[in-house]
């Protein structure tokens, strides 16, 4: 059980098990006599909490597959935010210094992997963008010094997770033919819930990449005067 508990890390309980357990739970809320469907060798004692666990988790996968599609999916219409992360676009407004720092390890990234300028000269700038930000990422990880970054990426990964599970919970709701005064609330609180997961999903998904840059940017600066 230790050993299960290890490799059961924190990116799973937040991006998997809670979104998965929320959504369980919810459909437990709209259908409360759903429980006499249910075989009796799954309610009975520890293998029911062992059930809702698997269940929980299962369906978080679902929605985290989901989301990656989702996201895929708007990276053809929007662009991917390792292609678009260093153009000089509005999420910088009120950010100068976190642009220039960005912009300083693109630079020094593709000069230190790039020595002719012919071949740097060969790619795009979404390219050079996707280059530079998975090999930020690829050296934090390998030496690592990600820190508060890996975080970041759970909550943005839960974020999205919650964002859909909401989605779902108000398309059961709408269908299931149970719409009174009542669940109009619920109704209410889950669109909510769903618009502040999402914006929560966007703002933690930029905290990320702000701090991975400024860690490779440390980083770099102390391997240097090593």
């Amino acid at each position: 059980m230790e050993q299960f508990l290890e490799k059961f890390g924190i990116f799973d309980i937040f991006c998997m098990l809670i979104p998965g357990a929320m959504f369980v739970m919810g459909m437990a809320f709209l259908f409360p006599n759903a429980e006499e469907y249910i075989p009796d060798i799954l309610t009975d004692g520890a293998i029911k909490y062992f059930s809702f666990f698997v269940v929980s988790y299962l369906c978080g996968v679902l929605y985290h597959e989901i989301g990656k599609i989702a996201d895929d999916l708007a990276g053809h219409f929007i662009g991917k935010l390792d292609e678009n992360y260093f153009k000089d676009s509005s999420r910088w407004k009120n950010k100068r210094l976190d642009f220039k720092l960005s912009k300083k390890v693109k630079q020094h990234i593709l000069k230190k992997c790039f020595k002719s300028k012919e071949l740097k000269s060969g790619y795009t700038e979404e390219e050079q963008n996707r280059f530079a930000f998975h090999y930020c990422l690829t050296v934090l990880e390998t030496e690592g010094v990600i820190g508060k970054a890996e975080k970041m990426y759970s909550i943005s990964e839960m974020s999205r997770s919650m964002f859909w599970m909401c989605l779902t919970l108000i398309f059961v709701y709408l269908t299931s033919r149970k719409c009174n005064e009542y669940n109009f609330a619920v109704l209410s609180f889950m669109a909510i819930a769903a618009i502040v997961f999402l914006r929560r999903k966007m703002r933690f998904e930029g905290y990320r990449v702000d701090i991975m840059m400024r860690n490779y940017h440390i980083y770099d600066n102390k391997k240097i005067r090593k």
